[in-house]
């Protein structure tokens, strides 16, 4: 039986690397060693990013939604209530004591 599926949007990765492109270009022709050239390179990356942020729509997955309930495993070293003790590593019952 098909879970139901879930539409999930990622959003893209690309106005961040328009946005590093874009400073770049501005630290290439504007003086960034002073306060204004650094504030205008800054101003035309964060432009950039809005822009292309909006411009670039998200990717959409369909995902196939949590319909499961989760197993709940019980902690280590403890045997649920009614289990037969067995070794966690070899996974066999432990010895009896010979005495």
């Amino acid at each position: 039986m098909a879970g139901k599926m879930v539409e999930k949007k990622i959003r893209s990765a690309l106005p961040l690397y328009i946005a590093a492109g874009a400073f770049l270009v501005c630290a290439a022709v504007l003086p960034v060693y002073s306060l204004p050239g650094f504030l205008g390179a800054c101003a035309v990356a964060a432009g950039a990013y809005f822009l292309s942020d909006k411009k670039i729509p998200p990717n959409s997955r369909c995902i196939p939604g949590h319909t499961a309930k989760k197993k709940i495993l019980p902690k280590p070293g403890r045997t649920p209530k009614g289990a037969p003790h067995k070794n966690t590593v070899t996974g066999k019952k432990p010895r009896e004591p010979s005495g």
